[in-house]
């Protein structure tokens, strides 16, 4: 649900207009780099914060409404500061933004501040309406499972002040496991996949369908920059596929493994049948 009346200096792709559509609490995004992931989660952000202030919240919280965007590291987030001050809309600004703690203060004694995601112990102690996290592969799993997923259960919090704030988290794949262990955030894909699960939605770019899979479309790098960095030398095949394609390819020790080998594409669900 996205506001006709809010405007943003923004301008979507089609990949982009499906998440920012999409009614599921948890998005989870994979695209390859230069795709518009961070842009988009900022985007979202600001969209879904205007929409938290047409509607009526009872408690008394303080700030009312309350949003995280979170970024790797802080070197990391300077795009994304520098984004959404590009982005946010004077009408939904209460103040200037507070450069050197990187929060911009909102009508209606809203917040929408820059963390870092180094720290996790650091992400505590805030009820939350809505976290965008960014380059989320490169998170520990601690960032989300002990940090951050706590905040959005906070009473009277979310855009529907149910107690259930939302989230979109992005990355560029990181390999499906760490060691012995599924990646935290492969694992949340995961769960986008699966249709029984209407609270997690996830969009993998790069196999969307047969046709875009097999002829190694960007959503929006030109074929002729993608064939160029497919011939670039100084890059393996793995780094290549994971990074411009967007794959999620298997690892285990930190060592690839069966390249060709997706549980996603190549693994189904059926139902037992004794007669077979």
């Amino acid at each position: 649900m996205v506001s006709d009346d809010l405007v943003i200096n923004y301008r979507s792709y089609p990949h982009q207009r499906e998440i920012h559509e999409s009614p599921a609490r948890i998005r989870v995004v994979a695209w390859p780099i230069r795709s518009g992931k961070d842009y988009c989660s900022v985007a979202d952000a600001i969209l879904r914060t205007g929409e938290c202030h047409y509607i009526w919240r009872e408690r008394d919280l303080s700030p009312k409404w309350h949003v995280w965007l979170v970024g790797p590291t802080y070197p990391l987030t300077m795009q994304l500061w520098r984004d959404l001050k590009h982005m946010m809309p004077r009408e939904l600004m209460n103040g200037s933004p507070n450069e050197s703690d990187m929060y911009i203060p909102l009508i209606d004694d809203g917040l929408i501040e820059m963390k870092s995601a180094d720290k996790p112990e650091r992400l505590v102690a805030s009820g939350l309406d809505l976290i965008h996290g960014t380059e989320c592969g490169l998170w520990k799993k601690e960032v989300w499972g002990d940090s951050l997923r706590g905040r959005l259960s906070s009473p009277g919090r979310g855009p529907y002040s149910d107690g259930r704030g939302y989230a979109m988290l992005n990355g560029t794949p990181r390999g499906q496991y760490i060691g012995m262990e599924m990646h935290w955030f492969y694992h949340l894909l995961l769960l986008g996949r699966t249709n029984d699960n209407k609270d997690y939605i996830s969009s993998f770019y790069w196999f969307e369908d047969k046709v875009r899979f097999d002829n190694r479309e960007h959503p929006i790098m030109s074929p002729k920059e993608l064939r160029e960095a497919r011939d670039d030398k100084s890059m393996s095949e793995r780094d290549f596929r994971q990074n411009y394609l967007g794959e999620f390819l298997p690892m285990v020790a930190g060592e690839p493994i069966l390249e060709r080998y997706n549980p996603i594409i190549h693994v189904s669900e059926f139902e037992f049948n004794p007669a077979h």
